[in-house]
């Protein structure tokens, strides 16, 4: 139902990001088969104390942002281009 009534965003300035579950899984198989010492592969106590937030992660308003410099910088390089996985990502949704 629509009834024509504009939503208050328009000042909002967030940011999100996509991630295609193939680049997720890529570079998780990258990582369990080429461990790197000095990075124990461990979720940080931070990362786990947001699991389970629903504020700013599931918020219209708020930003989900990604840096995979990191991970690029272990020689992972993504295997689904954004054009791609968005492609994908839209197909599934007819099924």
């Amino acid at each position: 139902m629509n009834v024509g009534l504009p939503l208050p965003f328009a000042t909002i300035r967030n940011h999100h990001a996509f991630l295609a579950v193939q680049n997720l899984s890529s570079f998780i198989l990258r990582r369990l088969a080429h461990p790197d010492p000095a990075s124990n592969f461990e979720m940080s106590p931070d990362l786990l104390g947001t699991i389970g937030r629903r504020d700013t992660h599931d918020s219209p308003i708020g930003s989900l942002e990604l840096d995979v410099s990191k991970a690029m910088a272990t020689g992972w390089q993504p295997q689904v281009s954004l054009d791609e996985g968005l492609r994908l990502a839209l197909s599934n949704q007819d099924a």
